[in-house]
């Protein structure tokens, strides 16, 4: 049974347009997990059945508690489009395996997180019928019986990175050690309430700012770094392809960096942005970028929403790095520098729904048209600069399982194709952090792309003597 539920807030069209202009994939945590128990070496549909049987009882709680597991979208190209809940779903559709997998060489996970970001859900304006919005995938090889490669992944309709992060930190605490099933009913999962969805975050009372400024002249932003080649200005032909390089800063030095920002009074974040501008400037030591930061907005909001309430909860932060930035200034005097300017801008994010959609009259025409203007607005093509979205620490402190054991966690995103140019997307557990640098195939220098990443992890690498 399918129930009707709300209309699309504004973050939700801004998603759906993306999938509508073919401009935006997907959004993903890939987790590297070790299992005490072997799972079976070659048998596909046996392996399935070994995951399938130990990650039901934990995603059939999960499913309880969080409506965006169910939802639909109906009617996604029309002015009418709204969600829908579903009654029940299936995990056996939902899970996928792949079992001849090396997930844990670097070129092997690249591709398996680049496949998911690019991957489209079915919506209703695509496809006779929709489907699932979200997946997971796992990936084993044979060499490797006691270890996998999950990767979840939804459609940005439903939830937000912040999402990504609760769902992986739900997962590994329900995970309870010897509670499995035997797959006597299918793997269905039948909802015991019915969902409600709550309201989008424009009408869950944000912090609104009489204006908005943003930083930067109109000269600026034509100006500044938008990639290096010129988009494909083609409706019939553009599609997004992500390219993407993973970055790892281990037990050996994370932790380290992580105490110096505790000594210097600011966030990891903070770091980690200096070390991406830095990074920029030595590749491109004459161009000038804008960077933006997603931003949480769950506690702008009043009542501030849940936490681990999954949807689309986030504003931008943006600033200009311009040629000389760093000149007389050290590595942790940036960051300070930094930081002061996102808790002064911070008041800002929750409004940027309605600064840049509240204006739309017309959807799915005026949010399309949002994307396809920059093909005539930028010279390249796209508005260009640097996404940093960094989801920050995956706790683990409440995860009681000795069976599972996570390894490694990645979160990566789509390209996008007609906004950024170049995506850093990092999530960190206590003992290292993990990025995904991110863009569109074709669209920048592939020498400067694979050194980005490396030069990110010497400049982090080096703050800790600094």
């Amino acid at each position: 049974m399918i129930t009707e539920q709300r209309p699309l807030g504004l973050l939700e069209k801004y998603q759906i347009s993306k999938l509508l202009t073919k401009c935006y994939g997907s959004v993903t945590g890939t987790a590297l997990l070790r299992h005490n128990s072997p799972a079976p070496a070659t048998d596909k549909q046996a392996i399935k059945t070994f995951y399938l049987n130990r990650l039901y009882p934990a995603i059939y709680r999960l499913v309880q508690k969080h409506p965006q597991l169910t939802m639909r979208v109906q009617s996604d190209d029309e002015p009418t489009a709204r969600f829908a809940t579903v009654s029940h779903l299936n995990l056996a559709d939902i899970v996928n395996v792949n079992s001849n997998a090396k997930f844990w060489e670097q070129a092997v996970i690249d591709d398996i997180i680049s496949t998911e970001v690019d991957k489209e859900f079915k919506t209703s304006g695509c496809y006779p019928q929709p489907g699932n919005l979200w997946s997971l995938r796992i990936d084993t090889h044979p060499e490797r019986p006691h270890e996998c490669a999950i990767s979840f992944t939804l459609h940005h309709v439903i939830g937000d990175g912040k999402s990504i992060m609760v769902f992986w930190k739900e997962l590994l605490e329900q995970l309870k050690d010897g509670e499995m099933v035997d797959g006597s009913n299918g793997y269905r999962i039948d909802i015991e309430e019915l969902h409600i969805i709550k309201p989008p975050q424009e009408h869950r009372n944000p912090v609104m700012p009489d204006e908005i400024k943003l930083p930067g002249t109109k000269e600026d932003e034509l100006a500044m770094w938008q990639g290096d080649y010129e988009a494909i200005r083609d409706k019939a032909t553009q599609k997004h392809d992500t390219a993407v390089r993973t970055v790892v800063v281990d037990g050996e030095y994370w932790p380290k960096i992580v105490k110096k920002c505790k000594q210097h009074r600011v966030t990891p974040h903070a770091a980690l942005m200096i070390a991406c501008a830095l990074a920029f400037a030595e590749l491109y030591p004459d161009r000038v970028v804008r960077t933006m930061t997603p931003v949480n907005t769950r506690p702008l909001c009043d009542p501030p929403v849940p936490e681990d309430e999954m949807g689309n909860f986030f504003g931008n932060f943006f600033r200009f790095w311009r040629p000389g930035f760093s000149d007389g200034k050290s590595f942790w005097e940036l960051a300070i520098e930094y930081q002061a300017c996102v808790r002064k801008g911070k008041a800002f994010a929750a409004g940027f729904a309605n600064h840049f959609f509240g204006q739309f009259k017309n959807y799915p025409e005026d949010f399309n048209n949002y994307w396809y203007s920059n093909w005539e607005k930028y010279p390249m093509g796209r508005s260009g600069g640097i996404c940093v979205s960094d989801v920050g620490l995956i706790s683990t402190k409440r995860v009681t399982s000795t069976e599972w054991q996570l390894q490694e966690i990645f979160f990566n995103q789509s390209s996008h194709m007609y906004t950024l140019a170049l995506s850093v997307n990092t999530i960190s557990t206590a003992s290292a952090m993990q990025a995904c640098i991110a863009w569109q195939r074709n669209a920048l220098d592939i020498s400067k792309a694979d050194r980005y990443g490396s030069l990110i992890a010497k400049y982090l690498i080096q703050c800790i003597d600094q």
